[in-house]
């Protein structure tokens, strides 16, 4: 091994299991690295790393960059990488590699799984169950063929997510930053260049963009207004597009049908203060969308070889 050769990954070690863990093992020292294993709490100053290994789990912050200066490369098996400081790393010198479409199918069925859910008012009628009360008339399912499910944004995932809905026969709506033309998806939707008119016109409105400085708190006042009334949300993207309170608020008096949420801004939340965990007609579930058997590993598998493998060294 020459100097030039990476020799250590660091994983930073939150929820994987031991099957993870060994599997990581065998990727890195498949391409001749030995696997440091640390909770992130326990890195120091000066630890020996060349490959960080990052899930979203575990906030790669400037402090935490700042321990690592010799790091040439973050590998995150994630699609988004807004869990990393990715202008310090850069301004650091070390490489971001994600895992872009890793997952894609995953949570694309689970999010078609929760715009039925909405369009079929499940929520609704659950509440009305627990609550003691049988009386289906006031309920307003809508059928398939009826509905209008609108995407914002028209990555992997919602592409994917438009070919479900177009074999279901459901007119989908897409308002997307750049054209999409270039992607045979198009041709199963009708395409929004005002994002206020895609939402006013969905029966359901499910969330496909980054979270960025533009994005964070994109459902809030205004885009809640622009929804019509007794309309529902799906959000498998990322927590922070919602602003919370106004979304628990919309829920609350009856503005929304409900809302299918698989993030949330904090993870895990604040099981006392975060206002969608005791809103009505609301599934919460534990960012488990992404989650099968293979998509446990196919991240790892996706983000370590864009960060070692020959062709993508630097």
């Amino acid at each position: 091994m020459t100097a030039e050769t990476p020799e250590t990954a660091l994983l930073l070690r939150v929820d994987q299991t031991d099957e993870e863990v060994e599997h990581i093992r065998a990727l890195v020292e498949r391409r001749g690295l030995r696997l440091v294993v640390l909770p992130p709490g326990a890195v120091e100053l000066g630890e020996r790393c060349d490959l960080l290994l990052a899930a979203p789990a575990s906030p790669v912050d400037e402090q935490l960059l700042d321990r690592l200066r010799g790091t040439r490369w973050i590998a995150t098996p994630s699609v988004g990488v807004d869990h990393i400081d990715v202008g310090r790393a850069h301004a650091l010198g070390m490489q971001v590699r994600s895992a872009p479409g890793y997952n894609a199918v995953e949570v694309a069925e689970y999010a078609l799984t929760g715009v039925q859910v909405l369009l079929k008012d499940l929520l609704r009628g659950s509440s009305m169950v627990r609550e003691q009360r049988w009386w289906c008339r006031s309920l307003e399912p809508i059928a398939l063929s009826d509905a209008v499910v609108g995407l914002v944004g028209f990555g992997t995932i919602a592409r994917h997510l438009a070919t479900r809905l177009h074999e279901l026969g459901v007119r989908t709506l897409v308002w997307n930053r750049s054209s999409i033309a270039r992607h045979p998806e198009s041709a199963y939707v009708e395409v929004y260049e005002s994002m206020s008119d895609l939402v006013s016109a969905s029966d359901v409105v499910s969330l496909h963009v980054p979270l960025t400085a533009s994005t964070a708190g994109l459902v809030g006042p205004r885009f809640l207004s622009w929804m019509r009334p007794g309309a529902g949300l799906v959000n498998t993207a990322r927590g922070g597009l919602l602003d919370a309170v106004q979304v628990s608020r919309a829920l609350a008096d009856g503005r929304l049908r409900g809302a299918v949420l698989d993030v949330l801004e904090h993870e895990p939340p604040d099981w006392r203060a975060d206002p969608l965990l005791s809103a009505p007609n609301t599934m919460i579930t534990p960012h488990q969308a992404w989650l099968t058997p293979g998509s446990r590993y196919r991240g790892w598998d996706v983000s370590i070889a864009a960060a070692l493998d020959p062709q993508e060294l630097s």
